[in-house]
């Protein structure tokens, strides 16, 4: 047996007997003092493994809290642009009936209900506006409608505050039209395009190519005096009437804004001008 064999033995014994007393002797809390070596060994390990665990727990946390934060930005930023985009439709409609109503200045007096443009089908010739009062008025069938300049057409259903519009260049849609001073009387009728067509008007009759026409009363919808279209075309055609195309005053494939007009009042305001 070497010396350092024998030295290695003596250090197991004496270390064996340490622990064998450290097991028997006990400390002030009634615990052995073998109990307290090992609480003082496990003590670090367990500790690095809690301050991992909490700095992992941490972490995540931190990551689910920048996650949540950037969804809410997400969606701020989603709701900002909501307004934005928003707020530059009600700048437009604002400007469109700032407009309209400087345009309608010139026209004659009447009464009627504020309404804005939802959607236009011009392959139909129709119009969906929505008026703008919370408590809207009775509103009629037939009752007539106005944009920027002139006529644009008339109410064919009602639908709570919504109404659908005929337009003037819905085909087989009809006005009565006349000139201004009324010497010569017509019936403008839809094409389904752009323009109208202008019937029963006498090859006696003089007419000139940027002729203003006017609404006359005769077809007992539209009240008299309200712009209709302007003369672009007249040709001598076959039969006893010219052939005019004319444009519609109030584009109906760009409007914004429309009134509703009261037709008891504008009927009444009518009559007063007429007389």
């Amino acid at each position: 047996m070497t010396h350092r064999t024998l030295l290695y033995r003596s250090l197991l014994l004496w270390a064996l007997f340490e622990i064998g007393a450290a097991a028997q002797v006990r400390g002030p809390s009634g615990a052995s003092v073998l109990t307290s070596w090992m609480r003082a060994v496990i003590a670090p390990p367990v500790a690095l493994v809690e301050y991992l665990a909490h700095t992992v727990g941490d972490l995540a946390g931190g990551f689910g809290d920048a996650r949540s934060l950037a969804s809410k930005n997400r969606l701020l930023t989603e709701e900002l642009a909501n307004l934005r985009s928003r707020n530059a439709a009600l700048q437009t409609d604002l400007q469109a009936t700032l407009q309209a109503a400087e345009s309608l200045r010139t026209l004659p007096m009447f009464s009627g209900t504020p309404a804005r443009c939802l959607y236009r089908d011009m392959g139909r010739g129709l119009l969906l506006v929505s008026m703008d009062t919370d408590s809207p008025p009775s509103i009629d069938r037939d009752t007539p409608v106005l944009g920027a300049g002139g006529v644009i057409g008339r109410v064919i259903r009602v639908e709570g505050r919504n109404c659908w519009v005929e337009s003037l260049t819905r085909s087989a849609a009809a006005v009565a039209v006349t000139t201004p001073d009324g010497s010569i009387q017509g019936l403008a009728e839809g094409t389904g395009g752009p323009n109208l067509e202008i019937h029963f008007v006498s090859h006696r009759a003089s007419l000139t190519v940027g002729q203003d026409l006017v609404t006359s009363g005769a077809d007992g919808i539209y009240v008299p005096g309200f712009p209709v279209a302007q003369i672009i075309s007249i040709r001598e055609g076959g039969g006893p009437f010219l052939e005019i195309t004319a444009r519609p005053v109030a584009d109906p494939t760009t409007i914004q804004s429309v009134w509703l007009i009261d037709d008891g009042d504008a009927t009444e305001v009518g009559e007063r001008e007429g007389s």
